[in-house]
């Protein structure tokens, strides 16, 4: 026969067992879900001698050309003040990248890119800004299931959304680029992020 004691250590097992599983199973629907997987992402590095995409940082990926009259130089204004909410939260840098790509670098050559970075004050601590050749540009895009198109004047229209990379290089979250001049959701990027950064 059961003692009484026994009785009561059992209740109390399986109630801490039921708590601890509910606990888990919170923690698994909370997790942002795996989109893709991005492979192994080799461009120049434009600010520093190169950047190793397989780093293992979180990433918030964003695709750019300088040319563009308005949704870049927005999302780039947006992602300075990303930028400033990192270092605020010691996140820049060591465990989070912003990472942005040229789509048109047959245009925006070494130089011209080191000079927007420059008037957008893109920190190379933990700012990357790449670019590649046509094809390769194409072989990125392509990952990241991302669409422009160069016409024939030479102007690019393309999708108008960011990634958020974990530290295998799974995008986990898509998030809109500065549209119309409503703001990118660094709130929303910082939670993310930490997410990622707490798994």
């Amino acid at each position: 026969m059961i003692s009484k004691r026994t009785k009561i250590g059992l209740l109390v097992f399986i109630i801490l067992l039921g708590i601890f599983l509910g606990y888990k199973l919170l923690e698994i629907q909370n997790r942002l879900p795996y989109i893709a997987n991005v492979e192994a992402v080799q461009l120049e590095s434009v600010l520093t001698d190169e950047y190793l995409f397989e780093n293992e940082t979180v990433k918030i990926v964003a695709f750019i050309f300088t040319n563009c009259p308005d949704i870049c130089p927005m999302t780039m204004v947006d992602l300075t003040t990303l930028q400033e909410k990192l270092k605020e939260n010691n996140l820049f840098g060591e465990k989070v990248n912003i990472v942005t790509i040229t789509l048109d670098p047959e245009y925006d050559t070494k130089e011209i890119l080191q000079s927007y970075a420059e008037n957008f004050n893109v920190d190379s601590n933990g700012w990357y800004i790449l670019r590649g050749s046509d094809s390769e540009t194409i072989g990125v895009t392509d990952q990241f299931q991302m669409f422009y198109k160069k016409d024939e004047n030479g102007f690019i229209t393309h999708s108008t959304n960011m990634y958020l990379v974990d530290r295998e290089n799974n995008i986990r979250s898509v998030h809109d680029m500065n549209i119309g001049g409503k703001q990118v959701n660094i709130a929303e990027l910082m939670e993310n992020i930490n997410r990622l950064l707490n798994e």
